[in-house]
């Protein structure tokens, strides 16, 4: 058997923690503090990280 190769296959099922910042920007938004299109802006860069981790580890299908 290679080592390098998984013993056992696992599959992520559900969400990934949503990032502090994120957090934090969705709060700022429902007060009024950051516009629709600040928001937007962490959202979007918070699903290319959660992407980005995903492929740095090796996952064959991806979400968001």
């Amino acid at each position: 058997m290679d080592a390098s190769q998984p013993i056992v296959r696992a599959d992520q099922v559900g969400s990934q923690q949503r990032p502090p910042e994120l957090q934090v920007a969705r709060e700022e938004f429902k007060a009024g503090r950051i516009t629709r299109e600040g928001l937007t802006a962490v959202e979007d860069e918070a699903i290319l990280d959660s992407v980005a981790r995903q492929l740095a580890v090796g996952m064959d299908v991806l979400s968001d």
